[in-house]
């Protein structure tokens, strides 16, 4: 609980302009005070779950945070650390990983994606298990993955419009 909430005051901290630097540089958009930053996740090894979301979703990795010998990461795509992210939450208080349980309330990240097939072929050249890719509400094509700790990540990339 305590990585949440430094986290949260990390990105309250960097989330909220100067008034200062507001009227410095008029051009550059204003960060909204009211916006959902993401979700905190527990995983069972963050290593692993990096060599997912990084190296195979493509997130970079924003900052890292806690014990050494037990590190949170807060990711994302780019650098921003007031874009929506994804925290990765150590769940590791005995000298072995804790398996995850999932519960009922949690369901999927949904994520959009500009190559869903070249993406379900580095997904499955990886080892990882993914549903059929269909057309969805006429609007995207959708595939489901499941990162290291079983959860589902909906993959989703837009239709051409017209």
């Amino acid at each position: 609980m305590r990585a949440m909430h430094a986290f949260a005051l990390t990105i309250a901290t960097i989330g909220v302009p100067s008034i200062a630097c507001a009227q410095a540089a008029p051009t550059e958009m204003a960060v909204p005070l009211n916006e959902i930053v993401g979700p905190g996740i527990y995983v069972s090894d963050v290593e692993r779950s990096l060599s997912f979301y990084r190296d195979i979703l493509g997130m970079t990795v924003r900052m890292k945070f806690g014990p050494a010998d037990r590190p949170d990461a807060v990711i994302g795509y780019g650098t921003e650390m007031t874009r929506p992210s994804l925290m990765l939450l150590s769940d590791r208080a005995g000298p072995e990983p804790r398996k995850i349980e999932h519960g009922h309330g949690y369901d999927r990240l949904a994520i959009n994606v500009a190559d869903l097939r070249g993406l379900e072929a580095r997904l499955r050249e990886a080892g990882y298990m993914t549903s059929e890719i269909r057309e969805v509400h006429g609007a995207f094509l959708m595939m489901i993955a499941t990162d290291p700790d079983g959860y589902r990540i909906e993959l989703l990339q837009a239709l051409p419009s017209g």
